[in-house]
């Protein structure tokens, strides 16, 4: 089942950041792992998320019919609808009715549930929370680093001040 442009724009507005950003590195042609599509997010944006991240945004975007699950393990997108071209000979006639009858409101388009927003906060949360962890694993990283270097300073010092 392939959806038109107007479509998915319309089911990506409800996505996440990261969750629009991930749908357009899932190929259409071939099914990817996860690794794969975080691998390709990555080469195009300059950085992956985790991959626990990654999965949970997959299934979200599965969950809205944005991507297809073809095994377990494999994701892919559905190809785009072509535009149509407009063609005024096809164009319906147009009519007036001798009667016309009142047309029904139309309805709002329902908001998101406070469920879905929430599950759509805690991927977030989940991601900003391994981009935290990795920020404080790289300062203790060069905090290790500094300290080893400052080692070696002094011990150099000592050094010149013994000749």
């Amino acid at each position: 089942m392939s959806l038109s442009h107007t479509r998915i724009h319309a089911l990506l507005q409800g996505q996440t950041g990261l969750a629009q950003k991930l749908f357009w590195a899932v190929p259409i042609e071939e099914p990817w792992t996860a690794g794969q599509i975080a691998a390709e997010y990555g080469r195009t944006s300059g950085g992956a998320p985790a991959i626990n991240v990654v999965e949970g945004v997959l299934r979200t975007l599965v969950d809205a019919g944005l991507v297809k699950r073809t095994d377990k393990f494999h994701y892919m997108k559905d190809p785009i609808k072509p535009k149509r071209p407009y063609n005024k000979e096809k164009e319906p006639k147009m009519f007036v009715a001798s009667n016309p009858t009142p047309l029904p409101a139309a309805s709002p388009t329902p908001a998101p549930s406070a469920f879905d927003m929430m599950a759509a906060l805690a991927v977030d949360m989940r991601a900003m929370a391994q981009r935290v962890e990795e920020i404080a694993l790289r300062a203790e990283q060069e905090a290790q680093t500094n300290a080893a270097a400052a080692d070696k300073l002094h011990a150099l010092q000592a050094l010149l001040k013994g000749l």
